[in-house]
Formats: structure tokens, C-alpha cells, sequence
């Protein structure tokens, strides 16, 4: 098997497991919780395998899978909190963790973070040598906040009213622009980018991912506003709007993408891992995503905040 074939067989497995996730109200969204606990915890995982660097400084992988975990936990009971005030109804065990981990409508990422940073530098004074401290530390955090904060960014999508259909755009788009970019890019590239991160990447392969994000962002709105059953069409966004949202999140993927070039390269390695077929690892095939998810919903919020339906 050819590896165009991997890339398109294995994305499409991946992408009937998310719909299942998505689709799926089992036990207060359970499956949607195991699906992005899983992105994170394999993306940092392979953040903290690029970025070791033995003695001159090494992520704390333990520690910093530890508290992604309460962080994803933390996102997943806001979450929650945001279904139950739409009316859904909510198990006592999700009761109990909307009470304890979004106390007083209050995320806990931020403290979990400091409090994480906290441990990390008592374990570096105490079982490593100074040499690295800063680096050690740095990539440490470093790996939550790419991994684990941009995944769970898609909770926070999933919790809006029209919730699936964000979650859904904001995923589909960064995948539309780096498949247009690749097929555009094999048959009408011939001028090179430039890009010593990427140099095998062409303005032609750009434009065809940007033209393709854009044109699948209008499609999906349409689509989904003629066939998606009941409650669930409806979504207030008009074709302008999305062409242009799109058209932005196009280039968050792209950059998304070139950023974790940079990693790889710093780090001189071809992919993050080989666990996905055609793809490499999970920053290969998330990269973009992780820089979506958060771009996307800080739109959304600020829009909400001019008064505008979401």
C-alpha cells in the first residue's frame, strides 16, 4: 500500500472514531472526553520525546502527563457545566465533578499549570543538576500549553449551543487546507515556498489549501444548515462570515503546521512518532488542530461578547 493510500485509510478511521465520539450523549459524553484525553496525552507525550535532551535538559513526562490529565478533567467538567445550563440533564457523577473541578464556575487551568510549574522546579532542585533547569522547565510547560490546552479548547466548542458543528468546522478545516495544500502541492507546485522550516512546500500547495479550507467551510455551512436533523441546523453564520473565518483559520493551519516543522527539525527527526499510518504521529496529524481549536473559540467568544448569536 502506497503511502497517499495510508494517509487517506488511516484518516479515514480516525475521522469515523471522532464521529462516533462526537455523535454519541453516552453517559455525558464520555467517548468525547476518552477522544481528547487521547489527542492530548499522545501529543504531549511526543512533544516531551522531541524536545528531550538527556543531560543538557529533559521534560518532566511523568509529572507533566499527570496534570494534562486533571487539566483535560478540569475542561471536560466545564463542559458539563455548559451542557447543564442548556438543560441537559446530568449524571450525579457528573454533578460531583462539575463541583469539584469548575468550583464556583471557575476553570482550574491556570492554577493547575502554576501548581505544575511549582512541582516541576522542587523535583529539578531536588533530583537533577542545575545545568538544563531553564530548558527542562520551559519545554515542561510548554507541552501542556501546545498539547493540552489546544485540545481542550475543543470541549469548550462542543459546550456552545451549536456546539457539534464548531467542533466539527474548526477540526475539518486545518485537515481541508493541509489535504488541498498536499494534492495542490503534487500537482502544481513548482514554485518553491522558500521556507528553510518546510523547503519542499510551494505557493501553489498554500493557495490550493487556503482556496480548499475556504470553499469546504461554505459547503459544510450550507450542508449542514439543508440536512442536519431538527435542533441542530440553524447555525447564525452567514456564507461571508464562514468564507472568512476559514479563509483565517487556513492560515493558523498552515503555521500551525510550520511550527511543528520547527520542532521536528530542532530536533532532527523526519516524524513525532509512527503510530498513525501515512501520518507519523499525532502532532503530524493534529498539528494544525491544536491551533484551531483555541483560535476558533476565541472568535466565537469575542463575537458572543459584540452581542452577535452564536
Amino acid at each position: 500500500m502506497n503511502e497517499t493510500a495510508k494517509r487517506i485509510l488511516s484518516g479515514v478511521t480516525l475521522a469515523a472514531l471522532a464521529c462516533g465520539a462526537l455523535y454519541s450523549e453516552f453517559f455525558n459524553w464520555i467517548l468525547l472526553f476518552a477522544l481528547l484525553f487521547l489527542f492530548s496525552q499522545m501529543g504531549l507525550y511526543e512533544f516531551y520525546h522531541l524536545t528531550d535532551r538527556g543531560i543538557d535538559g529533559r521534560p518532566f513526562r511523568k509529572l507533566g502527563a499527570f496534570f494534562a490529565a486533571l487539566i483535560v478533567v478540569g475542561y471536560y467538567a466545564q463542559f458539563l457545566a455548559m451542557k447543564g445550563a442548556q438543560g441537559h440533564e446530568l449524571s450525579e457523577f457528573a454533578q460531583w465533578l462539575v463541583a469539584w473541578f469548575y468550583p464556583n464556575a471557575n476553570n482550574l487551568a491556570p492554577t493547575l499549570l502554576f501548581l505544575f510549574f511549582i512541582f516541576a522546579s522542587v523535583l529539578q532542585i531536588l533530583t537533577r543538576p542545575l545545568d538544563g533547569t531553564i530548558y527542562s522547565l520551559a519545554v515542561s510547560v510548554a507541552g501542556i500549553v501546545y498539547t493540552t490546552l489546544g485540545v481542550c479548547h475543543g470541549m469548550l466548542l462542543m459546550g456552545l449551543e451549536h456546539g457539534l458543528f464548531y467542533l466539527v468546522l474548526f477540526a475539518v478545516l486545518p485537515i481541508s487546507t493541509d489535504t488541498g495544500a498536499y494534492f495542490a502541492g503534487r500537482w502544481f507546485g513548482s514554485h518553491n515556498a522558500g521556507l528553510k522550516v518546510s523547503p519542499k512546500k510551494t505557493y501553489e500547495g498554500y493557495a490550493g489549501g487556503i482556496v480548499t479550507a475556504v470553499l469546504v467551510g461554505v459547503g459544510f455551512l450550507y450542508g449542514w444548515n439543508a440536512y442536519a436533523p431538527g435542533a441542530l441546523s440553524g447555525v447564525p453564520m452567514h456564507p461571508i462570515e464562514i468564507a472568512i473565518v476559514s479563509f483565517v483559520i487556513a492560515f493558523v493551519s498552515i503555521f500551525g503546521d510550520l511550527a511543528e516543522s520547527a520542532l521536528k527539525r530542532d530536533a532532527k527527526i523526519k516524524d513525532s512518532a509512527s503510530t498513525i499510518p501515512g501520518h507519523g504521529g499525532m502532532l503530524d496529524l493534529a498539528d494544525a488542530i491544536y491551533f484551531s481549536l483555541p483560535v476558533g473559540y476565541f472568535y466565537l467568544t469575542y463575537k458572543s461578547m459584540l452581542g452577535y448569536a452564536l
